[in-house]
């Protein structure tokens, strides 16, 4: 298999649009055993959506090649106790993932895309470069 999923994943995630709600930040942490990763997602949501904006969840999902696929279940801390499955696809360098988010409540399902990019020690030095650049 190529390299393996775990590491430390920056990702957003999007409302559909017209719900006209900010996108969301979160900070995935995976460990992949063969063709299975589990691991944790932290993330701020908004205000107006949630009572406390700092949410909590497990994910557990598989890899097929580059076909990805997991379920977000929040462990209710933050006031979220409820499951989303994403599916997406891995890119070539196994440095991103694309694809959509889904919940199905009462019938009806939700949909929105998401993007995570591989936090590297690269990344995390520009991030920090940049951040004194502007202090």
């Amino acid at each position: 298999m190529a390299e393996a999923l775990t590491g430390t994943w920056q990702g957003i995630y999007f409302y559909p649009p017209e719900w006209e709600m900010a996108s969301c930040d979160f900070v995935a942490r995976l460990v992949e055993t063969g063709s299975q990763f589990f691991g944790s997602i932290t993330e701020t949501v908004s205000e107006d959506i949630a009572f406390q904006t700092d949410q909590s969840a497990y994910v557990e999902g598989t890899r097929d090649g580059r076909s990805i696929s997991f379920v977000k279940s929040y462990d209710g801390s933050g006031d979220w106790a409820h499951k989303v499955m994403y599916q997406g696809e891995l890119s070539h360098d196994v440095e991103e993932i694309r694809g959509n988010w889904s919940i199905t409540e009462r019938d009806q399902t939700v949909t929105g895309p998401f993007f995570m990019t591989r936090r590297t020690h690269r990344a995390v030095e520009e991030a920090s470069l940049t951040e004194r650049a502007f202090v």
